[in-house]
């Protein structure tokens, strides 16, 4: 049982490491250690699962209320970790090489290539065209048809839903929320369009488009039986 001093001066803080099994942790927690270590990766190595350690010396320090932490090393790899932090464990130790893997996911990793296949396979005519900025990678949209396609049928839209809910009800003042948003949207819309941002165009008149959609798909406005210009939702 090793010792140094607290910073927080409350005295000695004491750790118990090297803890390979239940009881291991039980006695340096009544003795006031103030983490007890167990080792799960080398209790994984000869086919033991060291997390059973960790449950267990949490089970105890909270059966007694003991301010003992469970310091978890011979973390191995992510999953550790994750297990860990499932069963409540607030410290871990493990080499940077682990830490390394918490963002890395192979579906992650290929995602990117696989979106650009995809991309690629949309049929030039017609297609947006897109510009990569240079400095910030975002995409700019440049096709006047592809804005003025959304921005038509956002018009239609608008044109055939009706507030749903009865005139005097709570639904009926929501109806107007959101009649009165995409109204609003499409009139940046308009504005942006004027100015030549067609990006912030088609933005704005998708986000009209959508206040639209969603309160038919709610019944709070009503759009007919029409499923072009609306996503019904039977």
């Amino acid at each position: 049982m090793g010792s140094d001093e607290d910073p927080c001066g409350r005295g000695h803080s004491r750790e118990h490491d090297l803890v390979f099994s239940a009881t291991e942790a039980l006695l340096p927690a009544k003795l006031g250690a103030a983490y007890v270590g167990p080792f799960i990766g080398c209790l994984d190595d000869p086919s033991e699962n060291g997390m059973d350690l960790v449950r267990d010396s949490l089970t105890i320090d909270r059966n007694y209320e003991d301010p003992t932490e469970v310091l978890v090393a011979s973390v191995r790899h992510p999953v550790h970790v994750l297990k860990a932090a499932q069963l409540g464990a607030g410290i871990a130790t493990m080499p940077y090489a682990a830490m390394e893997k918490f963002p890395a996911h192979p579906l992650t990793d290929l995602g990117p290539s696989r979106f650009l296949n995809d991309w690629e396979k949309v049929p030039k005519k017609g297609r947006a065209r897109v510009i990569l900025s240079a400095r910030h990678r975002s995409p700019t949209v440049t096709d006047r048809p592809l804005y003025a396609k959304y921005l038509e049928l956002t018009r239609e839209a608008l044109q055939r839903v009706r507030p749903a809910a009865p005139r005097r009800s709570f639904l009926a003042g929501a109806a107007d929320d959101y009649l009165a948003m995409a109204k609003a949207y499409l009139t940046d819309a308009e504005h942006f369009a004027e100015k030549g941002d067609l990006e912030r165009a088609l933005a704005a008149a998708s986000y009209a488009h959508a206040w639209l959609d969603a309160g038919v798909r709610l019944g709070i406005l009503d759009g007919g039986n029409d499923d072009v210009r609306f996503t019904l939702f039977r």
